[in-house]
């Protein structure tokens, strides 16, 4: 017997109602499916109140009976097993709609298990407008947790942790009152009288550069240069890759090369910066094309140096025309490069092609959803 333990990718266990019954299969889950489902799995059921566990197997279907009148089901419970479950397009919006309406009806398991199942099964989920929905559901629990732990730096560690990541997430997308918070606080920051805790500090600058001008970048650079306590300097470096200006990212990256200010050590580190800036991906990627040999020169006797930048080239794309440049680029180089680096170029490449193929299904579906709430609303 070959345990799914041994093979690649986990189980994928999908419900499907179909007038009183639920019918239960599985199969192997990767992105591009296919070879042979797993063995044997534990199914847990939920069928509103009511729980249970049945076996299924891969040969044929599991089926028990349920009442007509039924109005969503959840398998998985309590996330005990270690597999993903999907649903039909009906089950699927009865749940979005709980998560919605009435969490409370679920465990805080059961709902990240639903959302994070959702974002992982997005190709196989009809309907995008779902995933929209858990998104709305998503950025309202956010925004609900930050009201509630507040921006005063204060609480357990735990707390001060997730206030963090929560600061930083909202900051990242746009998030309108979060990106307030930043700009004024900067501007305290600034005049000397900041009162931004240390563990919220560092999110407050990078905000304050991404959303000022050219004087409050060069604040936060002349900062940096005249600081001498590594700990904020490695903070003020990582501010200054915030800006949203293309020409100081390039002049960045070149200093990297050139290091009258960057120190060697922490080059790639400022590199890896520029990459997660959306304004700077694709300035990073040609840059790293571009100068291959002389970062391979310069920091080649880091066995990991390159390694940590190949994945970051290509995190970023979705687009053919993109993809087709870089990974020209990356073939060029397979093979003059250590069996390390051949390993991240490997799934490098393999993550590029799971974006495109995910652009080109969803791409149609998005602008129809889009089309018609535009046409709604007029």
């Amino acid at each position: 017997m070959d345990y799914w333990t041994l093979q690649m990718g986990y189980p994928l266990v999908s419900f499907k109602k179909k007038g009183g019954k639920i019918h239960v299969t599985q199969e192997q889950f990767l992105i591009y499916p296919s070879g042979a489902p797993t063995d044997v799995t534990h199914q847990n059921l939920s069928p509103n109140t009511q729980s249970g566990s049945i076996l299924v197997s891969p040969d044929e279907d599991a089926v028990f009976d349920v009442p007509s009148d039924i109005g969503w089901i959840k398998g998985n419970v309590n996330q005990s097993g270690f597999y993903r479950v999907n649903y039909n397009a009906d089950n699927w919006k009865a749940l979005t709609t709980v998560l919605l309406t009435e969490p409370g009806k679920m465990q805080p398991a059961d709902r990240a298990s639903i959302i994070d199942d959702a974002f992982h099964l997005f190709r196989q989920v009809a309907a995008v407008l779902l995933h929209l929905n858990l998104q709305i559901y998503l950025e309202g629990v956010l925004s609900q947790a930050m009201t509630d732990l507040t921006m005063e730096d204060t609480g357990d560690h735990l707390k001060k942790i997730l206030r963090g990541r929560l600061v930083d997430f909202l900051l990242n997308n746009g998030h309108p009152e979060t990106l307030k918070w930043a700009a004024d606080n900067f501007v305290a920051y600034k005049n000397g009288n900041s009162t931004v805790g240390v563990n919220l500090a560092p999110i407050m600058k990078c905000g304050g550069v991404r959303t000022g001008q050219e004087e409050d970048w060069n604040f936060v650079w002349e900062q940096f240069k005249s600081n001498k306590i590594a700990s904020e300097k490695y903070v003020l470096l990582r501010a200054v890759t915030c800006t949203r200006d293309p020409a100081i990212l390039t002049w960045l990256l070149f200093e990297c090369l050139e290091n009258r200010y960057i120190r060697s050590q922490d080059g790639i580190s400022t590199i890896q910066y520029i990459f997660e800036n959306p304004v700077g991906a694709n300035i990073a990627t040609n840059f790293v094309m571009e100068n291959w040999d002389q970062l391979a020169e310069k920091y080649g006797s880091d066995l990991f140096a390159l390694t940590r930048l190949v994945p970051k080239m290509t995190s970023w794309i979705s687009g053919e025309v993109q993809s087709f440049h870089v990974l020209e680029f990356l073939n060029t180089k397979y093979e003059s490069v250590p069996l390390g680096l051949q390993t991240a170029i490997l799934q490098a490449t393999e993550q590029l092609e799971v974006n495109v193929e995910f652009v080109k299904w969803s791409a149609e579906k998005m602008e129809q959803w889009l089309a018609e709430k535009l046409s709604a609303s007029m």
